[in-house]
């Protein structure tokens, strides 16, 4: 079976445990990495801990762990990892704020990273941040969720009524 197929059990058939087989026996560790964030994402977060883990995708296997209430383990996790990558820093960083302790300051790139992989999170955070509002409704936009995509841009005008990306992009899709 090539690697389309595998995609296609993935995204069409949804049948994960046959996926897995499937990557398993051709080896193919990257269509594995992208089942383990499917599952990540569908909040099938003991299954995507094990494909992480198994991948040595470390800062990832952290998030399954914090995702299931084990911020602990998260840590421990993380705390293990050289600060090697601006997404080993990031989570670290996001562990202290979790605790509501300052450990570091994030970057830019860190701050980004936390909007674009964490921005579902994100939304219960800083639910009054209007940029995240605004990214999710690009984001809606991308996947062809026109009604979602209106609403987060309401939401960011209810926040803020003079932000002229979202009033721009509202009208640009009304």
């Amino acid at each position: 079976m090539n690697k389309n197929m595998i995609m296609r059990v993935i995204y069409e058939q949804k049948d994960y445990p046959l996926a897995e087989k499937l990557c398993e026996e051709r080896q193919d560790d990257e269509s594995l990495l992208m089942l383990a964030r499917v599952l990540f994402y569908e909040k099938k977060y003991a299954k995507a801990e094990m494909l992480f883990k198994k991948l040595h995708k470390f800062v990832e296997y952290g998030y399954c762990k914090l995702f299931q209430g084990e911020k602990h383990a998260a840590d421990m996790i993380w705390n293990s990892l050289e600060d090697s990558s601006p997404l080993i820093m990031w989570a670290k960083a996001l562990s202290g704020y979790l605790d509501k302790k300052q450990t570091r300051i994030p970057t830019f790139f860190q701050i980004r990273n936390f909007y674009e992989c964490d921005l579902e999170a994100g939304k219960d955070v800083v639910f009054d941040d209007t940029e995240l509002h605004f990214l999710f409704a690009e984001l809606r936009m991308a996947q062809n969720q026109r009604p979602a995509a209106i609403k987060s841009l309401e939401t960011v005008l209810e926040i803020s009524p003079t932000y002229y990306p979202a009033r721009k992009l509202l009208a640009n899709i009304k």
